[in-house]
C-alpha cells in the first residue's frame, strides 16, 4: 500500500497548528506579565493602596481578553475606604479616589488593547496586527469571550491550513472558482 503525498502532511500541518496555538498562549503570558507590570507601576505611582496585588490580579484576570476591566471597580472601593478612613480633608479627595486610578487603568488599557496585543500576538502567531485586530473584533461580535479567546488561534489555524493545502494547489492550477463552481482550468469549461 503506498501512501499519498496528502497523509504525510497531516502530521506536518497538525505540528504546525500546535506550535500556532502554544504560541498564543505564550504570548497571552507575556501580555498578561506586562499588564501586571504596568498596573502595578501606575497604581503605586497614583499612592493605590495594596498596588502589587491589584496589578497582579488584573495580570492574571487579561489572561482573559478584557475580563482585567473586572479589577478596575474594586481598585476604585480600596482607594476609597483608604480614603475615607486616612485624613479625607484634602482638596482633591474625588481626583486622588476616582481619577488617577481610572487614568492609570484607561491607559494600560489603551495600550494592552490597541498597541501590546497586536504586536505580541502578531509576532507569536505569523499574523499581521491589523489581522489580530480585525479577528478579535469579529471573535468578540460572534462568539463573546469565547470568541475573543478563540479567534487569534483559529485565524492562526485557517491561515496555516490555506497556505499548505489552498495555495498551493491554486498555484498549480488544480482549482479555481468561477461564479460559484469549482472548475478545473484546463477544461474546455472555461470558455
Amino acid at each position: 500500500m503506498v501512501e499519498s503525498q496528502d497523509d504525510d502532511r497531516w502530521p506536518k500541518l497538525l505540528s504546525e497548528m500546535d506550535q500556532a496555538i502554544g504560541a498564543f498562549f505564550r504570548g497571552r503570558l507575556l501580555i498578561a506579565l506586562l499588564m501586571s507590570v504596568m498596573l502595578g507601576a501606575g497604581w503605586f505611582w497614583v499612592g493605590m493602596p495594596y498596588w502589587i496585588l491589584l496589578g497582579l490580579g488584573a495580570g492574571l484576570l487579561s489572561l482573559i481578553p478584557y475580563a482585567a476591566s473586572l479589577i478596575w471597580p474594586f481598585a476604585i472601593l480600596l482607594k476609597y475606604l483608604d480614603m475615607s478612613m486616612g485624613s479625607s480633608g484634602t482638596d482633591n479627595y474625588w481626583m486622588q479616589v476616582l481619577v488617577w486610578p481610572s487614568a492609570v487603568y484607561l491607559g494600560v488599557q489603551i495600550i494592552e488593547g490597541w498597541i501590546l496585543t497586536p504586536w505580541v500576538q502578531s509576532q507569536s502567531t505569523d499574523l499581521s496586527a491589523a489581522t489580530i485586530l480585525l479577528v478579535v473584533l469579529i471573535g468578540g461580535a460572534l462568539g463573546g469571550v469565547l470568541g475573543l479567546i478563540l479567534a487569534i488561534p483559529f485565524a492562526a489555524c485557517l491561515k496555516i491550513l490555506a497556505k499548505e493545502l489552498i495555495i498551493p494547489r491554486i498555484r498549480l492550477g488544480d482549482i479555481t472558482e468561477m461564479h460559484g463552481k469549482i472548475i478545473n482550468p484546463n477544461s474546455s469549461d472555461l470558455i
